[in-house]
């Protein structure tokens, strides 16, 4: 059995492997190679180095994807820059645009055009405060012990507030609102 997930997963590694060879040498380099997408299901993540190759690589991979019956959002698509001092959009040379944004949330981690990851521990937080609530009548149930209330907010609280948290950078007023919690 062939799921659509599988069959737009198949198409997707076709589309990046020919994209991949008209995309050669363009992207954010690293090492010997270059990045240019990044991809989990159906998200899909494009990195150029000027918008002029940006531009250049989306044209190719929407052809790609077109020559396959499938089409790209344009509602759905975000650009963000690390070098504009502004948020502005992106225009495109088929004349149509990809809106310009100061983050997005991509696989969960929230991505911040200045690099901070301060947006990203805020919804941690914010995700822990709803938790709690939640939890609240099992927290201050006297039938259940004190060791039992650790290991579940060990195992469940714990978890929520360090997925992916190597990559944040930490300051003082993060360090002690993360303590708080």
């Amino acid at each position: 059995m062939l799921y659509i997930s599988d069959t737009i997963q198949e198409i997707s590694q076709t589309n990046i492997k020919t994209t991949e060879k008209k995309c050669e040498g363009r992207g954010i380099p690293i090492q010997d190679n270059f990045l240019y997408t990044l991809s989990f299901a159906d998200d899909q993540v494009v990195t150029a180095h000027d918008e002029e190759n940006l531009c250049y690589m989306l044209r190719k991979l929407e052809k790609e994807y077109t020559k396959n019956g499938l089409e790209i959002n344009l509602e759905n698509t975000e650009y963000l820059t690390t070098e504009q001092e502004s948020v502005r959009n992106l225009e495109r040379d088929d004349d149509r645009e990809s809106t310009g944004t100061e983050k997005f949330k991509y696989l969960g981690f929230i991505l911040s055009r200045n690099g901070i990851t301060e947006p990203d521990i805020i919804s941690r937080l914010a995700q822990i405060r709803t938790y709690i609530k939640q939890m609240n009548g099992v927290l201050w149930n006297r039938q259940i012990t004190r060791n039992t209330k650790k290991r579940i907010y060990n195992t469940l609280v714990r978890s929520i507030m360090t997925y992916r948290a190597e990559n944040w950078v930490i300051n003082k007023r993060n360090r002690s609102k993360i303590t708080a919690s």
